[in-house]
């Protein structure tokens, strides 16, 4: 699927994105789920052939770790077909408080991010490396940064991210590699925004290695990464508990994976903004009817059965280029 427009970051430069889809059908009823893993390795080991290739061994009942986004796509179709029979909205069933959330607009290097203010958003985040800092603050309410690991030492790098500050910035993601954590512990000593851990967020596991510190870094929750929503679930116990700054993060998401993001980031404990825009921000034609902004620059929290939303097969015929049949007995 074609991106509106290129989407440039410390990471590289998308103008497509390759989906997997993962469809249950089972005694008339069905259930979509949506892989958050990319083309090709880098952000995340895992890929689409990699999850493509894992997947019929998961939804035959194997546990296989190194694929949590593939656990994620098959648990969410799961989760969507089961909850559509029962009637219940995956918001409802995860124990979600929020009517809507607000959504966050990620600016690229070539991003205008004024445009995103014009079109209603009230939180934005702008991507930065050494390179591409932001210099003036944008006019929206709220403001973060993520940097995606690319300030590689802590001297000089902290010297530059301090004068964040200076722009009432809300929030710094990952401005250093994943497994330093330490580093971001004392840069989050130094500044005033609240310094957010999203690479280094792999694993329940590794949430817990964070709060054994008694820091007060904050965390990015993404599904797909953990697991799937059940774990995001768990995820965002443990930091409310702790008291630790925490949000849902996205991986450009179609209709399909943003409406079970809304629902895990319309629990309570989420404390910062979602990385969650409408359809727009990335689709011409999303995979579902598209999420709109409403006046106060939110989404709606689908709350019709399963994750709420119909999906379009015409859009998905258009794009699909291979399709797998699993059939499993039970």
């Amino acid at each position: 699927m074609p991106l509106v427009r290129p989407f440039a970051t410390a990471d590289g430069t998308i103008t497509t994105r390759d989906i997997l889809l993962v469809r249950v059908l089972a005694g008339g009823a069905e259930g979509w789920g949506e892989c958050g893993a990319a083309t090709s390795p880098g952000y995340w080991h895992e890929t689409l052939d990699t999850a493509r290739a894992s997947l019929p061994a998961i939804i035959r009942g194997a546990v296989i770790a190194d694929e949590p986004m593939a656990h994620a796509a098959f648990e969410m179709a799961m989760l969507d077909l089961t909850l559509r029979e029962r009637g219940v909205s995956l918001a409802d069933h995860l124990g979600a408080t929020r009517a809507s959330v607000v959504a966050t607009a990620t600016a690229g290097f070539d991003d205008d991010v004024t445009a995103f203010v014009d079109a209603g958003y009230r939180s934005v985040k702008v991507k930065i490396d050494p390179e591409h800092m932001l210099r003036e603050r944008p006019r929206a309410p709220i403001v973060q940064v993520d940097a995606n690991q690319s300030f590689t030492g802590r001297g000089d790098a902290f010297d530059v991210l301090a004068t964040l500050d200076e722009l009432d910035v809300l929030a710094v993601e990952q401005p250093l590699a994943r497994d330093d954590i330490d580093g971001h512990v004392a840069l989050a000593a130094r500044v005033a925004a609240t310094v957010l851990l999203d690479e280094s967020i792999t694993s329940i596991t590794a949430i817990d290695d964070v709060l054994r510190r008694g820091t007060q870094v904050g965390i990015v929750v993404k599904p797909a990464r953990l697991g799937g929503v059940a774990a995001a679930q768990h995820a965002h116990d443990v930091c409310a508990a702790a008291g630790v700054p925490a949000k849902v993060g996205g991986l450009l998401e179609t209709g399909i994976g943003r409406a079970a993001s809304l629902a895990v980031a319309a629990l309570p404990g989420f404390t910062l903004p979602a990385d969650l825009s409408a359809s727009d921000r990335y689709w011409d034609e999303d995979l579902t009817a598209p999420f709109v902004l409403d006046g106060d620059g939110c989404l709606a929290v689908p709350r019709g059965a399963g994750l709420g939303v119909d999906v379009r097969m015409d859009v998905v015929e258009r794009a699909t280029v291979w399709r797998d049949l699993i059939s499993v007995r039970t």
